[in-house]
């Protein structure tokens, strides 16, 4: 059973590390999973107030300097 364990570990991870080659892409893959997330709370948050639809986009990147660019949107 231990043995049926850390194969299916070593598997996960394997994968893990095929989904995201880089620590960089590991980054954005966790970046991308941050913004569904916001956006998701900003529509429930919306919902349970009762108001009108907002736009979420963001028209500078907080992290600019860190993420030196890659996000696309300009560093605020």
């Amino acid at each position: 059973m231990k043995r049926i364990k850390l194969i299916a570990g070593i598997a996960l991870a394997l994968t893990t590390l095929a989904a995201c080659n880089t620590v960089a892409g590991i980054g954005q893959d966790l970046q991308a999973v941050g913004g569904a997330l916001s956006e998701a709370s900003d529509d429930v948050r919306d919902e349970f107030n009762g108001s009108q639809t907002t736009s979420t986009a963001q028209t500078c990147d907080p992290g600019g300097r860190e993420l030196k660019g890659r996000s696309g949107l300009p560093p605020c």
